[in-house]
């Protein structure tokens, strides 16, 4: 019979991680529109396919480790909640207006630049990516 505490711990799991992916490819999509127009969002959107790729990887191994996954929370709650949130500044600006386009590419994001966004999520991608290869030596 299975463990209840791993049961719970690989399903809250499951969860956040499907939360991320959809996090993820929503703010991939909203980029998708603006990349043609800012090399930096290009890189971005690059950076996003990659943590889509990485989180999707992750989902179907999620049965694996409960404890490796279960350090893997934080920093993948955290990536959602970035994405969740670039996205939502990107979606102020009107997509048609090249004004408001320009005036969101030269704002500034958290404190940050999208630089520093694309920084911070290729962090969390490579703490992912190493706890994803903690799992797969296992």
């Amino acid at each position: 019979m299975a463990d209840p505490e791993r049961v719970t711990v690989t399903a809250s799991v499951f969860a956040i991680i499907t939360a991320a992916i959809q996090s993820t490819n929503a703010l991939k999509e909203t980029v998708q529109r603006f990349k043609q127009r800012n090399k930096t969002l290009g890189r971005l959107q690059n950076g996003l396919e990659d943590l889509s790729r990485t989180l999707f990887i992750l989902r179907q191994m999620v049965d694996t480790d409960a404890s490796v996954l279960a350090l893997l929370q934080g920093p993948i709650e955290q990536c959602s909640r970035l994405c969740r949130e670039f996205e939502d500044s990107m979606k102020a600006f009107d997509t048609r207006s090249k004004t408001g386009f320009q005036d969101w590419a030269g704002m500034k994001f958290m404190a940050g630049d999208i630089d520093e966004f694309i920084d911070t999520l290729a962090g969390y991608k490579s703490t992912i990516s190493i706890g994803l290869c903690t799992i797969t030596i296992s």
